[in-house]
């Protein structure tokens, strides 16, 4: 996983949850 991952790609959720896997 590379960037920003979420679920819901149409229901982003907010900037705070943003969860960055390096």
């Amino acid at each position: 996983m590379e960037g920003i991952v979420w679920e819901n790609p149409l229901n982003p959720p907010k900037r705070e949850d943003y969860v960055f896997k390096n």
